[in-house]
């Protein structure tokens, strides 16, 4: 019971911080509206979506390794083996960008207006990669409010920098360099923690000790690096494709959907599997089961996620126009067409976390790759066709089937048979 109570109170206290970090970003986004284009949201919303592609390697995915050592100073090894992976892939990109930036800069922004932003790429991808490795340090430590702090202080600096940027006449640039803000603070903040905790255990990296945790773990890079592209490729590539085959302004008012809805299942989910894995991983480990856990987790989401989603599908596109205003109601109504696949994605997440758990990264590959696949089957109806709607419903049967296969292996997997 005390268990129970105690998975309770930490999934609470970062549902409730996600929820707060969340909150401040939903609510300035009619302003944000009101102060910058669809198409110059197109523009940021393709830059984040080649961030979001990238990410999952520059970590080698080895930040979901750090709760899992036993001694304190392995997971310390394995914070500095991502910095050097995050370092050395970053700069492969600014090298990639300096040789070829005619190629570069067509195949992301069309317009010489824009390929500047292939500089910001880089530095982006590696505070993402440092900020994620030290989120998961926090976890690993049970610090679930520390967490929730850092989380609000990201949204404040995002919320100010691009208010604030929106003055300057930057167009797109304000709203990337204002999303940069909120990731230098939230670094700052998380990389005092980290310094201030690791005191006696700096002496403890060593070159042999990251060669040796790189290869115990290499299941992650080998596994998941190329499960979680696929994974974030059929989330943002849509955005790509309707900024390719339809026009900037379409995927602007798509991507604001995304912002409003995918994007706080996206760190709600996280805030609730960060709880889950520390407390099912520990009953996994120990009794070969961790199925209590996930089905208190299931419960739960469902009844965060039933009546917003209700509402969502049956009064999306009204919401989104008196919210955000008139030039805006397409997003409403993409978003009623998306809201059975988001309803399903939302309580699949973080019920995903199984497959680590459960070390069967190879089964969220294949899973991973379906979605890929569906995302590439939206993108081909879009150039064929040139019909958004349709793609949208036929994008939303597909990802619903997949999902649901999701929730019923990871179940399946909660227990030890071995």
């Amino acid at each position: 019971m005390k268990l129970k109570s105690t998975f309770s109170k930490n999934v609470l206290i970062l549902f409730s911080g996600a929820g707060i970090a969340q909150l401040l970003l939903v609510l300035i986004t009619p302003w944000l509206t009101r102060l910058y284009s669809p198409e110059e949201f197109g523009v940021f919303l393709m830059f984040l979506a080649i961030i979001g592609i990238i990410q999952p390697a520059v970590t080698g995915r080895y930040d979901k390794a750090i709760i899992l050592p036993g001694i304190e100073k392995n997971a310390v090894n394995i914070i500095v083996l991502i910095g050097i992976i995050s370092t050395i892939l970053s700069l492969f990109i600014y090298v990639l960008i300096i040789l070829a930036p005619k190629y570069l800069s067509i195949l992301f922004f069309d317009s010489q207006q824009y390929k500047k932003l292939l500089f910001i790429i880089p530095p982006t991808l590696v505070l993402y990669a440092l900020n994620q490795s030290l989120i998961q340090w926090l976890v690993r430590k049970g610090q679930y409010k520390n967490i929730t702090l850092a989380r609000v202080i990201r949204s404040l600096g995002i919320a100010v920098g691009q208010i604030g940027l929106s003055q300057f006449n930057l167009h797109s640039y304000g709203l990337i360099l204002g999303f940069m803000v909120g990731e230098v603070l939230i670094f700052v903040f998380l990389y005092r923690l980290f310094m201030q905790q690791i005191k006696g255990l700096i002496y403890t990296i060593s070159k042999v000790r990251i060669v040796a945790l790189a290869r115990k773990y290499k299941d992650f890079p080998k596994f998941d690096v190329i499960s979680c592209v696929f994974n974030q490729a059929s989330h943002q590539m849509p955005i790509i494709f309707l900024g390719a085959f339809i026009s900037i302004e379409v995927a602007g008012l798509y991507g604001l959907t995304q912002r409003v809805l995918a994007t706080p299942i996206g760190l709600i989910s996280t805030s609730i599997v960060d709880v889950f894995k520390k407390t099912a991983n520990t009953n996994y480990r120990n009794t070969g089961s961790c199925r209590s856990d996930y089905v208190q987790l299931f419960g739960i989401l469902l009844k965060l996620s039933i009546l917003p989603f209700i509402i969502l599908f049956v009064w999306g596109e009204g919401l989104f126009a008196f919210v955000f205003g008139d030039e805006w109601r397409y997003s409403g109504y993409y978003a009623q067409i998306l809201s059975l696949a988001l309803f399903i994605r939302f309580i699949s997440n973080p019920l995903s976390a199984m497959f680590h758990i459960a070390e069967k990264q190879k089964y969220n590959l294949y899973g991973n790759i379906l979605l890929f696949i569906s995302t590439l089957v939206f993108g081909m109806h879009l150039m064929i066709f040139r019909s958004v709607i349709d793609a949208l419903i036929l994008f939303t049967i597909i990802n619903f089937c997949i999902y649901i296969w999701y929730i019923y292996f990871s179940y399946r997997i909660t227990e030890n048979r071995s």
